[in-house]
């Protein structure tokens, strides 16, 4: 299914003259959704943006920058997989959602 979703979303782009896509890392937000600031709808976890996007780059034939929130205990790994195993060169690396909370992984001073 998710081939079939990329494949969509590639051939649709063709007629906007694309570059290339950035692909988001969505995650949930729970520092930001707390109290009063309740969630409109419940989070969904989606696909890790590291492989979408090598699927995206390999059926569009253009480059995916990839954006990568350091809220992970394992960023060093998924840095590594993004580089050796699906062949990125464009990673933007964001930092947590918020101050607040308590996340896994490094801050982007680490």
């Amino acid at each position: 299914q998710v081939e079939q979703i990329c494949r969509k979303f590639a051939n649709r782009s063709r007629a906007l003259a694309t570059d290339g896509f950035i692909v988001y890392d969505i995650q949930d937000e729970p520092g930001r959704s707390d109290g009063d600031n309740k969630r409109p709808f419940p989070f969904r976890r989606l696909m890790d943006s590291s492989p979408y996007a090598a699927l995206l780059r390999q059926t569009s034939g253009n480059p995916c920058l990839v954006y990568k929130c350091i809220a992970d205990a394992q960023l060093e790994q998924w840095l590594e997989d993004a580089s050796s195993k699906h062949s990125h060169t464009a990673i933007n690396l964001v930092g947590r959602p918020s101050s607040q909370g308590d996340y896994p992984g490094p801050t982007l001073n680490e």
